[in-house]
């Protein structure tokens, strides 16, 4: 798994870890609190969803995504479990642009990447699934160009005989 090792050497394993490091080097603390505001109340409610996806989707997603390896049930039925997230994701986001209001948030970042990891399984389906403020709102990402040309730069798979990969590249 890729995990941030900083320049002394400290470890950050987890998505979240790294989400926060980042937000810690920023010297935009207006932009880090739009994103991660400092009301515990706020905070609270992004982790909630955080949560919900990383305990709950994530767990269905793997098994539609790999329906051929977890044979206990069909990949329709991986289907319609990772369908409970999407109607509350879909009702949430038919209020607002974003999950938390109308800006985005760590709760967005942190969400949208397996909700793209679920369309991209059949994407003719996904397309063609009720799920309008989803799609839309998974379009602001797919289509930005912070997404394409600085998150999704393509890299060759990594080997032990290359040198690292140092963040930001000088």
């Amino acid at each position: 798994m890729p995990q941030l090792v900083d320049m002394d050497g400290a470890r950050y394993p987890e998505s979240m870890d790294i989400i926060l490091w980042a937000l810690s080097k920023s010297n935009n603390r207006i932009k880090v609190n739009s994103v991660w505001p400092s009301d515990a109340c706020q905070r609270n409610k992004m982790s909630a969803w955080i949560r919900y996806n990383d305990v709950f989707f994530k767990k269905w997603l793997d098994r539609y995504k790999y329906a051929d390896r977890y044979t206990e049930f069909s990949e329709s039925y991986y289907f319609a479990q990772c369908e409970v997230f999407l109607r509350r994701l879909n009702r949430r986001l038919g209020l607002r642009s974003y999950l938390m209001g109308e800006k985005l948030s760590v709760a967005d970042i942190s969400v949208f990447p397996f909700v793209r990891q679920f369309a991209a399984v059949n994407q003719k389906r996904f397309d063609e699934s009720e799920y309008d403020n989803v799609k839309k709102w998974l379009s602001l990402f797919l289509d930005s160009a912070l997404f394409n040309n600085v998150v999704m730069k393509k890299y060759p798979m990594w080997t032990s005989e290359q040198e690292n990969v140092v963040f930001p590249a000088r």
